[in-house]
């Protein structure tokens, strides 16, 4: 979008122009308010606008001292529309000839007005256009530029580029500045389809306000959600030469004029080109801190925090071990109960991150494999549960990516062993009919199936209520029961037709399921 400044002493009109015209139909947004020229002037150099709307006869500076200056001062002026009287024409011809494409009288027609935003924004639009090469030219190198400068790989060409464009020179303070969006999936998607393009400039817009638009080439997206600022004289004069008052400047725009929710990290003060480097390293390291921070306002000094030390024992983390029994029962609730405390301990004894981050992947690659003895080469299940990447995330990403791995991961196995369990079970019912007269066991099983014989046990035990040895005699003895009942076979005949190949063994097995021995049975139905 656009942005516009209005310049005008009456705060009448300043309000009937903020709320009557619809600026967002049209392409534009109020980036400031002045009551006379001075103050307008200087918003101009601050914020860059791309139209001003200015009255002429205001204190301090008229609008046309004000007009004037900034053509004299800006080689890529605003547009400027004049809301005047009648009487102030007179000033039409001097005027023209320093950006001012109309005048509007006063009382202000709405409908004129907006029809004058539309033939506005089409020859700013119209212009840009025209200036893009230049501008991507040098917004390209300028990021070269400042990736080289973070990376430690300077050369005289870094040097003079940023000399020139970034304002960075050797022996005067420079600081680091790391911007971490927190939500910037979720207020991403929140966006509508329009505004998801312009994500990015959206976000930038928030900073140029803070640095002013003539230091937007200090800017610089190192991530998605990520954005590294080199923070120079030009930028710290505004703010007394205070870093801190900057930040929290910085740190209230986003706050109070977007749904945004960020953390502002600052580097050490460095006073050489060559240190950039570690400065965005310090800044990196400080990432690490946040979830220690009783800072609520989010933000972290590496000169508050450069001496914190961490603990590296996590002998009592307790919720990973609680966590595997969540996730067998498909304790969704649980899992995500026993997550939270895991943080909130972690937070506590203030464990080093990277040793948490170390035993979140140890025991993902411990759950996957499990499920790899339990389903087997299923690919499907890895492309239902994705391992997170937690390398370069913000840790409250981490955790929110750890909770959906554990659900996903028990939902999923859970379900598959349903599926597979009612199909399973069936073949294996069939196959333990067929062959129970054999030497079978529960192994054999599990190797005949490809299934892992102690899962084989748990299910079951848990869809037959006994084990498998259990289950095996109970079939082998109604299928002797039908013999000692329809036959004349002997005792130890019986024993070797259904399995047993010790006729003893048959008769106590037989005894303790019936209350009866095999003679004693076989007498009974015989009569």
């Amino acid at each position: 979008m656009l942005k516009v400044l209005l310049v005008e002493d009456e705060s009448f009109e300043r309000q009937y122009l903020e709320t009557v015209i619809d600026w967002e139909q049209y392409g534009f947004y109020i980036c400031g308010e002045a009551d006379n020229g001075r103050d307008g002037l200087e918003l101009i150099r601050k914020y860059s606008p791309n139209l001003v709307v200015t009255d002429i006869k205001m204190p301090e500076i008229d609008g046309l001292e004000m007009i004037k200056m900034t053509a004299e001062e800006i080689k890529a002026a605003p547009k400027f529309v004049i809301i005047s009287g009648h009487d102030d024409f007179k000033y039409a011809k001097t005027a023209i000839k320093y950006n001012v494409v109309d005048f509007v009288l006063k009382p202000i027609d709405e409908n004129e007005f907006t029809e004058l935003l539309k033939k506005v924004k089409d020859e700013i639009y119209e212009e840009l256009k025209n200036d893009e090469e230049f501008s991507v030219s040098i917004k390209t190198r300028a990021n070269e530029a400042f990736k080289k400068l973070l990376e430690g790989e300077i050369n005289e060409n870094v040097l003079l580029f940023a000399n020139r464009w970034l304002g960075l020179y050797e022996n005067e303070d420079i600081y680091c500045v790391l911007v971490e969006i927190d939500n910037y999936d979720s207020w991403k998607e929140n966006l509508s389809e329009n505004n998801k393009l312009l994500s990015s400039r959206l976000i930038e817009n928030l900073i140029y306000e803070i640095i002013g638009a003539g230091n937007s080439l200090n800017v610089y997206r190192v991530l998605e959600y990520r954005y590294g600022l080199l923070v120079n004289k030009n930028i710290l004069e505004q703010f007394n030469n205070d870093i801190k008052a900057f930040v929290k400047r910085l740190y209230s725009n986003f706050t109070n004029n977007s749904d945004l929710k960020i953390s502002i990290y600052v580097s050490k003060k460095i006073t050489s080109l060559c240190q950039v480097k570690t400065a965005y390293q310090n800044c990196r390291e400080l990432i690490q801190y946040l979830y220690t921070s009783r800072d609520k306002h989010r933000i972290i000094f590496y000169d508050d925090v450069k001496d914190t030390t961490f603990s590296y024992s996590v002998s009592n983390l307790k919720y990973f071990h609680l966590l595997h029994s969540d996730i067998e029962k498909n304790n969704i609730k649980g899992i995500k109960l026993n997550i939270d405390r895991l943080f909130r301990e972690a937070e506590e004894k203030r464990i080093d991150p990277k040793i948490l981050r170390a035993y979140i992947v140890k025991f993902e690659l411990e759950l996957f494999t499990l499920a790899s003895q339990w389903l087997g080469d299923d690919k499907s299940f890895h492309e239902k549960v994705v391992f997170p990447d937690i390398g370069e995330t913000r840790f409250n990403i981490i955790k929110d990516n750890f909770i959906k791995f554990c659900t996903d991961y028990a939902g999923y196995i859970h379900k598959i062993k349903q599926d597979k369990s009612n199909g399973l079970l069936c073949a294996i019912e069939s196959y333990i009919h067929k062959n129970y007269k054999t030497d079978i066991s529960l192994k054999s099983i599990a190797d005949a199936f490809y299934i892992n014989p102690v899962y084989l046990g748990q299910l079951f035990k848990k869809t037959y209520g006994v084990y498998f040895n259990d289950y095996l005699h109970q079939l082998r003895i109604e299928e002797a029961k039908k013999l000692l009942k329809m036959t004349n076979l002997k005792i130890y005949e019986v024993a070797s037709e259904i399995g047993y190949t010790d006729s003893n063994y048959f008769t106590v097995k037989f005894e303790k399921l019936t209350g009866l021995t095999p003679s004693q049975f076989k007498r009974k139905y015989s009569k």
